[in-house]
Parts: structure tokens; sequence; C-alpha cells
């Protein structure tokens, strides 16, 4: 038997022609030429040791780098044990693909594969273990004439410098013991300083040929260094969405779902969402982006990058609860464009919180609409940044507001000159509003005048430690 190191290296051989005839004399420097004291060639024949060395290295990174050979096989039952040993405990490994012909070059190897399994609609997850390598996962709805409709599809591709590295990637059907089936990455070897393996995911999901919904209740994703895509839409939903990753961009576009919790770190995380319950994004060192369609809590979270959202947010007061957009930075600017709707029959009311918090970085945060009678509660604060905080609000908003910042640095106050035609609740009601304006500080309250009542109930409450604060209302 050869030498199972050797075996994965194919040496490059050279032709005649793969060095033409050169004169030696030009291209042989004065140091390399014979010397007056006999030694002839001496700096030359070290040159070409060294040389021989470094190629040396190198056919031996080619050819013994894969030495952990762990999995040898790429069919249950011999692999299993091997498999199994790196996921959670939980978690049954079942048939593994086998990678087919590799596409082989002088620089790198390539093969593909696909593999189906049953779409369960109860919990479909993806994990990746084992050595850390880059790649795409993306999910997309599929054609039922073209997909078998009650199976996942999924089309692998690999590349690798390292022909051996491509054997040692596995990737498997599992299965959870409380129910669920998924899809497990393995690779196990150690990565060369200029190793590039990479792998690419796509899974495409058929929807129903009658057009019903298609629902998953739990949808989750354990994906390290690998960028994460779902374009996804209706008749497509989710129940929990969950989607896991680090060092690369998490994004899910067309997303109907009751909740969703995307994570990652030194990368964006964002997307499209629509959804009846809870939506968290969190990743640090960067941006949270996105559209959001909610009728209960947005959280965005990250540090040293900006935030960036649009949110529809929908309450109806009785139920007690409050529709809420949280976002929160360090070191990063905070932009926000907004719209509260009441889930009321007659259209009014709604109980909205609103919050921002960052540091070294501006905040900026408009309201295009807001339901007539809604309780509004908004706090924008920022230290560090000179370019301060600053909120429009739409004609809906009734109640006070406060504004500080620290002296020398200007609270003002802007008020729309509102007709009687652009009352919200088409009431023939004027514009009030009392303003007590003191340089860095600001206070007062605005409301529709209704036989002198004020029904306002808002509170908008704007600081800064550094630069301007201003509110348009």
């Amino acid at each position: 038997m050869g030498n199972p190191r050797m075996d994965q290296y194919t040496p490059r051989k050279h032709g005649p022609g793969d060095y033409p005839d050169t004169e030696l004399a030009y291209i042989t420097p004065a140091w390399a030429k014979p010397q007056a004291n006999g030694h002839r060639h001496r700096h030359l024949i070290g040159f070409v040791l060294l040389g021989c060395a470094f190629g040396a290295a190198f056919l031996y990174s080619r050819s013994v780098h894969p030495i952990h050979q762990v999995i040898k096989a790429s069919k249950p039952p011999h692999i299993s044990t091997a498999v199994s040993s790196v996921f959670p405990s939980d978690v049954d490994v079942g048939e593994c693909i086998e990678w087919g012909a590799k596409n082989t070059s002088w620089w790198n190897s390539a093969a593909s594969s696909t593999i189906r399994f049953p779409l369960n609609m109860d919990s479909l997850f993806f994990l990746r273990e084992g050595t850390p390598i880059d790649g795409t996962f993306q999910v997309f709805e599929a054609d039922p004439t073209k997909y078998e409709p009650g199976k996942v599809h999924v089309e692998l591709s690999i590349s690798s410098r390292y022909e051996g590295f491509i054997d040692q990637t596995k990737v498997c059907h599992l299965t959870k013991e409380g129910g669920g089936d998924g899809l497990g990455i393995m690779a196990d070897f150690t990565h060369s300083w200029f190793d590039n393996t990479k792998i690419d995911v796509t899974v495409r999901i058929p929807i129903p040929e009658s057009g019903e919904e298609l629902k998953i209740s739990n949808f989750e994703t354990d994906l390290p260094y690998i960028r994460q895509v779902l374009y996804t839409s209706y008749p497509i939903t989710f129940g929990n969405l969950k989607l896991s990753g680090q060092g690369q961009d998490v994004d899910a576009v067309g997303i109907v779902a009751d909740t969703v919790d995307m994570r990652t770190s030194d990368a964006l995380v964002g997307g499209l969402f629509e959804t009846t319950g809870p939506i968290s994004l969190f990743t640090k060192n960067g941006m949270v982006s996105g559209r959001f369609n909610t009728s209960s809590t947005v959280s965005l979270v990250t540090s040293n990058a900006p935030i960036s959202a649009i949110a529809y947010l929908k309450n109806d007061e009785s139920t007690g609860q409050a529709a809420e957009l949280i976002m929160q930075t360090t070191n990063g600017a905070i932009d926000g464009t907004i719209s509260l709707e009441s889930l009321a029959d007659d259209g009014f009311g709604g109980w909205f919180n609103i919050s921002t918090t960052t540091s070294n970085g501006a905040s900026h945060l408009k309201l295009m609409s807001i339901s007539p009678r809604a309780k509004l509660d908004l706090t924008a604060h920022t230290t560090g940044s000179s370019d301060g905080a600053a909120v429009e609000l739409g004609p809906g908003y009734e109640g006070a507001f406060n504004l500080e910042t620290a002296p020398g640095s200007k609270a003002e106050v802007d008020i729309w000159p509102f007709s009687v035609h652009q009352d919200p609740e088409h009431r023939g009601r004027k514009r009030a509003a009392l303003v007590i304006n003191n340089h860095n500080k600001a206070e007062g309250r605005v409301w529709w005048d209704s036989d002198g009542q004020d029904l306002g109930r808002g509170t908008i409450e704007i600081m800064s430690t550094s630069g301007k604060v201003g509110l348009k209302v």
C-alpha cells in the first residue's frame, strides 16, 4: 500500500520546452561568476540548494497537509460514529453525500453533489462543526413542477487548494431525537497559511402547488464563517426563525414569521421582515439594517457600527402591551424612519415605545405617520457626538416633550404651521403648542385643541451630552 500522504499529490511534469535556452552570461550576476580565489560558483550553488529546500517544503505541504484521517468513508455506518461525535448529543447522523468527480487543476480542486431529505414541517435545521471554512448558505423557494414537493433539495459545491480537504469535509442528513430534519457540515483538517477551502450550499424548498401556506414551525441555522442569505416569501412562512453566524453577513429577505432571532459578529445583519412576534437582530462590529413590519417588539443591537431601520409598528391598545422599537449601538449613527398604526376598528389609539441609544454618533428619527390619539413614549439619547440628536414627528402626535444638551449647544423646537384642514381627525380643530426654551433646554406640549381639552398622551425625551438637539412637531 502506498504512502497515503504522497498518493494525494501528483507532481507536475515539465517538458523540455518549459525552460527555453538563455544566455548564461546575460543573466548571471557578477557575484555568481568564477572568483579569483578559485571557489567557482560558490554563491550560485548555495542559492540553488536554498531554492530546492523551498520547493521541497512546498511539495510537502501539498501532499501531507491533510493528515487528519478521522473520517474514512462517506456513507454510514462507517462515518456515523466519527461525525456524530462533533454534533450535539440529541442529533443523529444519517446519509452523507459522496462528492462527485473532482475537477482538479494545478492550483485548485473542486467537486459538487446533491442531497434530498424530508421537509419536516416541525423543525428544519442546518449546522456546521469542526474546522472553520468559508462559504455561502442560500435558501430559495422552488417551483413544485421542477422540484419534488415535500422534500428539501440541497445543492453543494466545494473547492480547495488541497484535494484531500474535500474528502475530509462531510455533509450529512441529520435528525433530532425530539423531531426535526436538517443538514450538517463537518470538516476535519488543519488550515494551511494559504488554504482557500470554500463550501457553497443552496437549499430549495418547493412551494405547494395549491398555493396554500407552507409553514415551517422552527427553522434554525448555526453556521459560523458562512455567509447566510434567505430569499423566501408567502406561501413559505416560519414559526420561529433563528439564524446564527459568525464573521459573515446574515441576511433574510421577504420573511413572514411569528418570531425572528438573527445573530452574527464582525459582519452585517439585516433583511426584510413581517412578523406577529418579536424581531431581534444582534451583531458586533457590523451594521444592522432592515425593514420591519410587526405588532410586537423590534430590537436592533450592535457596537462600533451604524443602525438603519424602516419600521412599521402596529398595535391594538386593548391587548395591554405596547409595540416597541429599540435601537442601540456605540460609535455609530442611528437612522430610523417609522410609521405607527392603530389596529383598533376606528383607527384611533395604539401604544408605542421607541428607544434609541448611541455614543459618538448622531441619532435621527422621522415619524412618517402616527394614529390619532396614540400613546407614544419616545427617548433618543446620544453621548459624545457633535451631531447630537433630532426627531421629526407627524401631525398626529399629541403630548409633552423635553430636550436637553450640554451648555453651549442648542435645544430647538420647531412647530409645524398646521392649518385647520390638516386636523388628522378632520374635525376642524386647531393646533396648539406651549414651548419653554432656555438655550440648551426646551420643554413643552403640543395638542389638537378640542373645546379647550388637551388629549395628548405622548412623551418625547431627546438628550445629548454634546451637540445640538432638535424636535420638529
